[in-house]
């Protein structure tokens, strides 16, 4: 905490700290809670603190989550009032020390891939299919001897 507030990132005023969200898509109802939502001078952006030390600009600019929070917040009629949401960013105070706080942005432009991703999710929980979805992170996952999308894991189901 001592790194973030020293270090802080944004020049905005906060407008919500924990704050509750919710989306609907297709009978689905999505929920989640951002960590900070913050006025600034183009709109109101969302943050989600980070507690790992890992900061892929890649990661952020199509998470799922940032892209989630930004939508939902956008369709919040209690944010709606406050101006348009421009964005979402990842802030890691844990990160290595530098000159700033790290800060990783969402790219709005991925927002049609998230709504893709909300719905292709929710179809696969109302149909029961459970199939991995590998990624950057497999390598660094805490269930990968039991996933069966790796060498290692495949052991697990064999019948």
């Amino acid at each position: 905490l001592t790194n973030l507030y020293t270090l802080w990132p944004g020049s905005g005023q906060p407008v919500g700290l924990e704050v509750s969200l919710e989306l609907e898509r297709d009978e689905t109802r999505w929920r989640g809670r951002a960590d900070r939502i913050e006025q600034r001078d183009d709109g109101l952006v969302v943050v989600d603190y980070k507690t790992g030390r890992t900061a892929s600009k890649n990661e952020a600019a199509s998470s799922l989550q940032l892209g989630f929070y930004l939508i939902a917040t956008r369709e919040d009629p209690d944010f709606g009032s406050r101006g348009v949401v421009t964005g979402a960013e990842m802030w890691f105070p844990r990160a290595p020390l530098t000159r700033s706080l790290t800060t990783r942005s969402f790219d709005v432009a991925s927002i049609p891939a998230v709504e893709e991703r909300l719905e292709a999710v929710a179809s696969g929980i109302r149909r029961e299919r459970w199939a991995p979805t590998p990624g950057e992170a497999c390598d660094r996952c805490r269930v990968r001897k039991l996933c069966p999308a790796v060498a290692e894991g495949k052991e697990a189901f064999v019948a």
